[in-house]
């Protein structure tokens, strides 16, 4: 079993101290197989002792040997949560044992090497909100059960990473080179080898973890209430760190897992103090507030810093045995040299004792005059009190009637003002109220006008279409007489061409006839028939220059009753646009009127407030002059 014991020391200087307010140190060890605690006093003395075996007290987590040995027969873990009811179990114990934790001043401890844990994601805003009402009755493995990313650690035990190994000799440039910046060539069970492990192996949980701890800064954590950093001690066996410069090497981080870094922390010295122990232990065990957490450690660099403290410890002793052997012979010799000064120094004690006898009885004679003397000091002063005490009496009556009837102007002031707002208010109310109807008649003239306008639109709208289906049965009427009198035309067009035919079949008559009776009467026929059919053309072309003028006409007015129709609806729209922008002009006039009662208002209340203030100070300056009137007439009759 590997196990180990660091146990915080600190030097305390006690001066004539109660033993039972002294204060108290707390060690504590995470090991495999137990937590265990020890309780020191300033002297190095032990006070308390106790542990918590993790098999036989915590069954329920079915460890052998405090670990889990996997089918692998290499893989090797420990539950984090049994870790953490551990701890519950033992600070149990400590407060039904009467240890009284409100003495412990500062803690530490270690805990078993190379072990890893692996926090999720939110789980640091868990540990700083640890101290709330309703976490205090419950256990801390039940606060932090969703915390780690990983249930079960990797522990020292574990040989499962043999691969990782050769991956980090290789990049580091061997095992020689690794062993030269990280102090050793890589082993399975070191930190750095498990979490490229855990890397390859569980993507996932990695992704999910917001920090790594070891199984040391996982405990300081749990005090802290916050996040602890990994010691240099503890630091040096995870193959990561560069014990040179006692920071991680950069090679070594990128070879495990790229941005390593922000998992882990910034290692710090050993002796380190992280801060007061958290608020939840405070509450919950009586611990107190300024209990200091000092950075815990491995198992194997705090049993290597006992052995040599033993070590150191034994030739103290052994110096010290010659020092005590020396001043012994010295303060023989001391003892000698102060009998002979003590009886020299009793026969002057003798002679200054006559020579003080004779002071005192002289002493007591000048003290009995002197005590008379005080005696009629004290009558006079006494007197002199009682008469100031009179005047400040008066004083403070005179003061008292003055203020109550300050107080009264005051009261009546505070009434005048008081109703003056009431009636302010009142005003401002009315106007409100006037502003809103005003405002909302406004708005119902503004619909009343919309709905107006718009019924007038719908109407336009509706008598446009009723005279485009007019226009358009208009130009179908037009059309259709077009055609008539195309038709017409056109019949008339043949019936000239047949009176054409008919008139040379006549002329050719006519000119047989002619040739043939050649007399007048005849000819006078033939023109009576020229003349009418001459009639007969004239009267049809003016009925056809007639229909024309006609369909020019009522194209003409079709054409005028639309450009009316279009100028009206381009008024309506005009007229709409004019009542929307006086709408606008309307309502921004609203708004300023509303902006200047309130920043009237707002003056006013900051003018109230102001002259209140200036007669509150004016009060107490009133006040501090009058108490210092009452106490310089003291001063100066005494």
């Amino acid at each position: 079993m590997r196990s180990g014991l660091c146990v915080c020391v600190c030097v305390c200087v006690c001066v004539m101290a109660d033993p039972q307010d002294a204060p108290l140190y707390l060690g504590f060890d995470f090991s495999t197989q137990q937590l265990k605690v020890v309780v020191i006093d300033g002297n190095m003395e032990v006070v308390h002792q106790s542990n918590v075996q993790f098999d036989s007290e915590l069954p329920e987590f079915r460890t052998v040997g405090g670990v889990h040995l996997h089918d692998d027969r290499l893989t090797v873990t420990s539950p984090v949560l049994m870790w953490v009811k551990a701890l519950n179990l033992l600070l149990d114990k400590m407060k039904r044992g009467g240890l009284d934790l409100t003495r412990v001043s500062a803690l530490s401890g270690s805990g078993q090497q190379h072990g890893s844990v692996y926090w999720r994601r939110g789980a640091r805003e868990t540990l700083t909100r640890l101290d709330q009402d309703q976490d205090l009755d419950l256990d801390l493995h039940q606060l932090l059960q969703d915390c780690f990313s990983v249930s079960d650690s990797p522990v020292w035990m574990d040989s499962s990473s043999q691969r990782q190994c050769d991956a980090l000799q290789e990049a580091a440039g061997g095992a020689e080179r690794l062993s030269h910046i990280t102090g050793s060539r890589a082993y399975e069970r070191f930190t750095g080898n498990q979490i490229m492990k855990l890397r390859q192996t569980r993507a996932e949980e990695f992704q999910d973890t917001e920090r790594i701890s070891l199984v040391s800064s996982f405990a300081a954590s749990l005090f802290l209430g916050d996040y602890a950093a990994i010691d240099h001690s503890d630091g040096s066996g995870m193959n990561l760190m560069d014990i040179n410069t006692r920071s991680w090497s950069e090679i070594c981080l990128e070879a495990v897992a790229p941005g390593l870094a922000r998992l882990l922390g910034t290692p710090l010295p050993s002796t380190s103090v992280l801060g007061p122990i958290s608020s939840y232990f405070v509450r919950r065990y009586g611990f107190s507030p300024r209990c200091q957490v000092v950075t815990f450690t491995g198992d194997n660099p705090g049993e290597s810093d006992r052995q040599t403290d033993t070590q150191s410890d034994r030739q103290t002793d052994r110096d010290r045995q010659t020092d005590r052997q020396t001043d012994t012979q010295s303060d023989r010799q001391t003892d000698r040299d102060r009998q002979k000064d003590r009886q020299t120094d009793t026969q002057s004690d003798r002679q200054t004792d006559r020579d003080r006898q004779t002071d005192r009885q002289t002493d007591t004679q000048s003290d009995r005059q002197t005590d008379r003397d005080r005696q009629k000091d004290r009558q006079t002063d006494t007197q002199s009190d009682r008469q100031t005490d009179r005047d400040r009496q008066t004083d403070r009556q005179t003061d008292t009637q003055s203020d109550r009837q300050t107080d009264r102007d005051r009261q009546k002031d505070r009434q005048t003002d008081t109703q003056s707002d009431r009636q302010t208010d009142r005003d401002r109310q009315t106007d409100r109220q006037t502003d809103r109807h005003t405002v909302r008649q406004t708005n119902r003239q503004r619909q009343t006008d919309r709905q107006t306008d718009s019924q007038t639109d719908k109407q336009s709208d509706r008598q446009t279409d009723r005279d485009r289906q007019t226009d358009r049965h208009t130009v179908r009427q037009t059309n259709r007489q077009r055609q008539t009198d195309r038709q017409t035309h056109s019949q008339t067009d043949k019936q000239t061409e047949t009176d054409r035919q008919t008139e040379r079949r006549t002329d050719r008559d006519t000119e047989r006839r002619t040739d043939r009776q050649r007399d007048g009467q005849t000819d006078r026929e033939t023109d009576r028939q020229t003349d009418r059919q001459t009639e007969r053309r004239t009267d049809r072309e003016t009925d056809r220059e007639t229909d024309r003028q006609t369909e020019r006409q009522t194209e003409r007015r079709t054409d005028r009753q639309r450009d009316g129709r279009t100028d009206r609806q381009t008024e309506r729209r005009t007229d709409r646009q004019t009542d929307r922008e006086m709408d606008r002009q309307t309502d921004r006039e609203t708004d300023r009127q509303t902006d200047r009662h309130t920043e009237r208002r707002t003056d006013r209340q900051t003018e109230r407030r102001t002259d209140r203030q200036t007669d509150g100070q004016t009060d107490r300056q009133r006040d501090g002059q009058t108490d210092r009137q009452t106490v310089e007439p003291a001063w100066l009759a005494y």
